[in-house]
């Protein structure tokens, strides 16, 4: 329902594309930002790593002093045979925000994809499970989250890696505290259809009334 919304009610998004055998060796940066009261944020993101190509990109989202909202957000990474991408979200959402990231990843030969969750500051609710494709023979994805579940919050994260290229590899990491009476859900799977290797790693820190399942 979140894709089709944004499908249906688009506020635009960004289009970064890597041309092939580029290194880029600055992190390219990125920046959605809410501003006005009880509305929806819908945006469509699209990002391709050409084969060869190496990036690292970092975006930052936040909607400071907002009381009701939510961001919809939809990206699709493309990332060609020997390429690199590294995705990094640091977000700062107001604490009364709904948050719905959906994302896919598509990871060709000796490609390599990392996605980096950083939330730190309180929200409402978070929830958000991206997809990542290992079609290429020795394809890897990892999927990093590190999280502070605090106030009333309501944390609900993970990741899902398939595996069907040869020697395919993925990693589904989460480290997370939860405090006041914040609740955390961490998931993780991980589907092998050939060859392949994946680990899963979830710890998390309890404090007051908190819980994490």
């Amino acid at each position: 329902k979140y894709t089709a919304q944004a499908e249906l009610n688009f506020d635009n998004g960004y289009f970064l594309r890597v041309l092939p055998g580029a290194k880029v060796t600055l992190p390219v940066q990125a920046c959605l930002f809410m501003s006005q009261d009880g509305i929806s944020q819908n945006v469509h993101n699209l990002i391709i790593a050409e084969e060869g190509s190496e990036v690292q990109i970092i975006t930052g989202c936040t909607s400071p002093g907002l009381e009701r909202g939510l961001h919809v957000g939809i990206s699709e990474f493309f990332v060609k045979k020997n390429a690199r991408l590294t995705f990094t979200i640091i977000p700062r959402w107001a604490a009364f925000l709904d948050v719905r990231p959906r994302s896919v990843a598509m990871v060709e030969d000796n490609a390599t994809f990392t996605n980096n969750y950083i939330c730190l500051n309180p929200l409402r609710t978070l929830q958000l499970y991206p997809t990542a494709y290992c079609n290429g023979e020795n394809s890897l994805a990892n999927f990093n989250s590190v999280l502070l579940g605090s106030r009333n919050s309501a944390i609900d994260v993970g990741g899902r890696i398939i595996l069907r290229g040869r020697n395919s590899r993925g990693h589904v990491v989460t480290r997370c505290v939860a405090r006041g009476r914040a609740i955390m859900y961490s998931r993780g799977e991980l589907i092998g259809e050939n060859e392949c290797r994946g680990h899963v790693d979830c710890r998390g820190l309890l404090v007051d009334d908190a819980r994490i399942f």
